[in-house]
């Protein structure tokens, strides 16, 4: 990484907000990582993208900017500012579209370029390394859990009946947004398929919402032989869980992308959103959307989200 070449002491990655955008992020990790190994790396992101640096290898620190909490409006955000400016780092690299680098006084600094309509994250962050002088070469995702997230795996699959050893079938069917969500019969007749095919107990992983309808309406639909682990886990437990199965299968949400960079099997299920550029990294070939297309897919490339008046429920 030529502009970078002076060997900085503390090098800063300043990452993206969402879950989804962070699990690619972690492809400059190992990068930084190679070019500067006895800098201290630190990794921005948001309060609910935290567990996934948290167990990347390579990361030193954590620093959260919480946009809509502590450091919002003006006088959170010039407090950020100051926080970071007495850390002196000495080279950064920066993966979103933010001018809140221009105020860190960092004397070298790596940024992403506009990326084209095709470029794939994961591809667009290991390119910010590889401006920077280095080789370019295929992302890598490296994670590390720790005897605390072993432990728990262990247990939860002990008080779940799952003996050590048995293949276990994941699957991931809820999203923020609710038009990417299949309705609970087909995913009982997912789930019946799995355990026919498999003879293996399928996990069901999750976060519930406050007062939400149709969450409400699956978890008392769906097969009882699902075991329910819905807000029985962390987001990293939850990937401490995912090197672990047999399997995932899921919407377009954060666990199917990171199931995919740990090198699971992941089978994603595409209805509104985009599947040329962000797509689960590793496992292209099993994603599953509408033949044919609707005209209408993906949502977000017309001018109205949800333009046949669907924008809630699935």
């Amino acid at each position: 990484m030529a502009a970078l070449n002076k060997q900085p002491r503390r090098v800063l990655i300043f990452g993206h907000s969402n879950i989804g955008d962070v699990c690619y992020d972690m492809a400059a990790v190992a990068p930084v990582r190679a070019a500067f190994p006895d800098a201290r790396v630190s990794f921005i992101t948001s309060p609910q993208a935290r567990d996934v640096p948290a167990v990347a290898a390579g990361i030193d620190e954590i620093i959260i900017f919480d946009k809509y909490g502590a450091d919002r409006g003006f006088t959170g955000m010039c407090g950020f500012i100051r926080r970071l400016r007495a850390r002196r780092f000495s080279g950064a690299v920066i993966l979103r579209d933010t001018q809140l680098p221009l105020f860190l006084n960092i004397p070298r600094i790596l940024r992403r370029r506009k990326i084209g309509a095709a470029d794939h994250p994961a591809l667009a962050a290991a390119a910010v390394c590889a401006r920077g002088g280095g080789a370019p070469a295929a992302p890598q995702f490296n994670f590390s859990f720790s005897a605390a997230d072993e432990r728990f795996v262990r247990e939860i699959f002990a008080d779940s009946g799952i003996a050590p050893g048995q293949p276990v079938i994941g699957i991931m069917p809820f999203g923020n947004w609710k038009l990417k969500c299949w309705p609970v019969r087909y995913w009982n007749e997912v789930t019946g398929a799995l355990r026919r095919q498999w003879n293996a107990p399928v996990i069901m992983f999750g976060k519930s919402s406050p007062a939400d309808s149709w969450e409400d309406d699956f978890l008392r639909n769906i097969d009882r032989r699902v075991i329910n682990l819905v807000d029985r886990c962390s987001l990293r437990q939850s990937i401490a869980v995912l090197p672990h199965l047999r399997a995932l299968v899921g919407i377009d949400t954060s666990l199917v992308h990171l199931s995919s960079c740990l090198q699971v099997p992941t089978v994603s299920l595409y209805g509104p959103s985009g599947f040329d550029r962000f797509y689960p990294f590793f496992h292209r070939g099993l994603l599953a959307t509408a033949q044919p297309l609707l005209r209408c897919q993906p949502c977000y490339r017309r001018a109205a989200v949800g333009s046949c008046g669907v924008k809630g429920q699935p």
